[in-house]
């Protein structure tokens, strides 16, 4: 066929290559008349004339395959901006986390700036922090319990420390936020906090808030803060 021996003509070297004559190319084009729909780069890339009595089809044609390239140009130009402002926010409201909690010098005070900055930071309905201890006491935000909620869903050690995003069902989400007032499931951000034997959970009444598709950078830094604040604050009163 000749789109065959196009390509290889275009492998020769250019002193031994022929020339295709247009009668050819017509020919083949009259045989392969949806070639340009199977090969719209082809077409984008062609200067194409506009006849006195208005644009030849090919012409229209072109013209919306480039309308097209720049919607999608523009949709993703848009959903970058999104990105990049909803990242600025968090960033915003991680930094200003990180000041509360390096003036943290209490269980108390932690306990404050984890409801009155965390919460807030990541739109969560919960939260949990939860710590490894030989009994059981709560106070506030601040868990410690003699088995970490979970641990056949999310095992928080130094290996798997990174936050996860899970779906969770209402039975899954009562061990971790108890008093909560909705009845539904949920979704949540758990992430190990390995060196203070615990675990950071951040509740949703919304399925989709924390999904498994979100991104968990900021969740990640945060737990860190936390793991570094809790050996600060808590661990030497645990001692």
């Amino acid at each position: 066929m000749i789109q065959d021996a196009t390509n290889d003509v275009e492998s020769l070297p250019i002193k031994d290559q022929v020339t295709i004559s247009p009668e050819s190319v017509a020919a083949f084009l009259r045989q392969h008349e949806d070639f340009f729909l199977q090969h719209p780069d082809v077409l984008s890339g062609m200067s194409l004339p506009v006849s006195e009595n208005g644009a030849i089809s090919l012409a229209q044609r072109q013209s919306m395959l480039l309308r097209e390239d720049n919607s999608a140009l523009r949709s993703r130009m848009q959903t970058l901006l999104a990105n990049a402002q909803s990242n600025d926010l968090l960033f915003d409201k991680s930094r200003r986390l990180s000041l509360s909690l390096m003036q943290v010098q209490s269980e108390l005070e932690l306990n404050q700036s984890l409801a009155s900055e965390l919460m807030a930071a990541f739109g969560a309905d919960h939260l949990g922090c939860f710590i490894e201890s030989d009994f059981d006491d709560t106070m506030g935000m601040l868990s410690w319990c003699k088995k970490l909620p979970l641990t056949d869903l999310f095992e928080p050690s130094v290996e798997t420390a990174r936050a996860r995003c899970v779906t969770l069902r209402a039975t899954e989400l009562d061990q971790l936020f108890p008093n909560r007032r909705s009845r539904g499931d949920g979704s949540a951000a758990l992430v190990g906090l390995p060196n203070s034997r615990g675990m950071l959970a951040l509740g949703s009444d919304d399925s989709r808030q924390f999904s498994a598709d979100g991104g968990t950078l900021f969740v990640d830094f945060i737990g860190e803060l936390i793991d570094v604040t809790i050996q600060r604050v808590v661990a030497p009163k645990q001692d």
